[in-house]
């Protein structure tokens, strides 16, 4: 331990901080362990499922026998459940009583230790943490090289309360924005069905629905759709759909520092929205070279992989404002020919339950779920005539821009935690404490 004085800052290992404990898992094929069990038992998938600081739920629950079966232990709420093997270094603050699995080393916290600030800190430290990971198969963090691993730790408990007061103040206010954007999904994808099902007719106003007005639809092999529109394969009204380069062409090591032409990749692709925040180029030499996967504004991006929170097939546009792009391997770019389909149609039909449902029909893979272009090209469409799908275009347009909104100002959020947590927990700072009022009330009104 490196002390720097009765008033400044230390080095201390997690052992002087906290309890590491680990987990175990109950035999799957003893019932009585498993059934009708009320102890909420967690694995890494829960924390990479979830979103925030804290978790409550979980997707499995064991007995009090399969507690006592195993080297699981029964872990108090405020308790850090930090994973420690494949996934490392991944953190939230149990909510209730919890047990883990043996993928996790989790922190209870000590008399003296304030667990919010210990959360945050071990946040920050995430990649020093993942940086002690050892294995062939997959990595992970022993138990005695957690205990050893240091933390900056200002030099009382009333310090510790405050700064982690700042940050929780910030992070209140990314619930709350998350909040918004989970509602306006909600509410855009009820509207994307009634547009995607019912259509708009002259009035601007939905169709009647196929129960009160039958004469009105027709069967389709995506379901019921008005009869005045038709169903066609999306290699039908494409006028281009490609992939984006083998792998060994565009990889990491391609990026330069600085400005180029733009990489869209994976993360860049959200339902209905370009995540704008995660920036990748290459030269323009280099993208001279891929001119064939060359990305335009308006153009439609699909993800070919997926995961929990980002399905396969999730969709998108280029933005307008921003210049042309290369799209990376995984990225479909898809332009539709103008006379059968809008880009911005076609874009919002690929986000609803029935193209997603045969997206589901055509994924491939255990670890993660993809879908090739092939099979991308066999996607149905339901296809109103220029004018219908325009109106129904206007009509996603105030929902999209509502949740672009959220997700801009949600993205701001989480750039200005991450400056404080480097500002706050970062070292010696001696006017940190002083400064925390101050710091507070910004951060209440970002």
């Amino acid at each position: 331990m490196r002390d720097y004085g009765a008033d400044k800052w230390r080095w201390e290992s997690l052992r002087n901080l906290a309890t590491v404990v680990s987990g175990g898992t109950p035999s799957r094929y003893v019932r009585e362990f498993w059934e009708n069990g009320t102890i909420p038992w967690v694995t890494p998938t829960d924390l990479t499922g979830t979103r925030g600081r804290f978790l409550s739920e979980t997707r499995e629950r064991i007995t009090a026998r399969g507690l006592a079966s195993c080297s699981a232990t029964l872990l108090p709420p405020g308790t850090l459940l930090m994973t420690s093997r494949a996934t490392l270094g991944e953190i939230r603050i149990a909510a209730c009583q919890v047990c883990t699995n043996q993928g996790f080393k989790s922190l209870v916290p000590l008399p003296g230790t304030h667990g919010p600030f210990l959360y945050y800190q071990m946040l920050l430290s995430k990649e020093r943490y993942r940086a002690l990971g050892i294995g062939s198969t997959f990595l992970e963090v022993n138990k005695r090289d957690t205990e050893r691993f240091g933390v900056l730790v200002p030099p009382t408990l009333d310090q510790q309360i405050r700064l982690a007061g700042i940050l929780s103040t910030v992070d209140e206010a990314i619930d709350q924005t998350e909040a918004l954007i989970a509602k306006t999904m909600q509410i855009k994808a009820g509207l994307l069905h009634d547009l995607f099902t019912r259509g708009v007719i002259a009035d601007g106003k939905l169709r009647p629905p196929c129960e009160e007005a039958p004469q009105l639809y027709k069967e389709s092999p995506v379901g019921w759709i008005p009869t005045s529109w038709k169903t066609l394969r999306l290699e039908a009204i494409a006028d281009s759909v490609i992939d984006g380069p083998f792998g060994s062409n565009l990889k990491s090591e391609h990026y330069i520092e600085g400005e180029g032409v733009r990489v869209v990749r994976l993360q860049n692709i959200q339902d209905g929205h370009y995540n704008d925040s995660d920036k990748a180029f290459v030269s323009e030499k280099y993208a001279a070279g891929l001119i064939r996967h060359q990305v335009m504004p308006g153009d439609i991006l699909i993800a070919a992989l997926g995961e929990d929170n980002n399905p396969v097939g999730r969709a998108c546009c280029y933005p307008a404002d921003l210049p042309a792009a290369i799209n990376k391997a995984d990225c479909f770019r898809l332009r539709c020919k103008r006379n059968l389909a809008a880009n911005a149609f076609v874009m919002e039909f690929l986000n609803t339950a029935r193209a997603k449902e045969q997206i589901r029909r055509y994924e491939q893979g255990v670890t993660r779920r993809r879908i090739n272009l092939s099979n991308l090209k066999r996607i149905i469409v339901a296809l109103p005539g220029p004018e219908e799908q325009e109106s129904i275009n206007e009509a996603t347009r105030m929902t999209s821009g509502y949740m672009a909104g959220y997700l801009d100002e949600l993205q701001k959020l989480k750039m200005v935690k991450q400056g404080l947590m480097q500002d706050l927990l970062s070292g010696p700072v001696r006017a940190c404490a002083t400064a925390a009022p101050e710091i507070a009330k910004v951060a209440a009104n970002v």
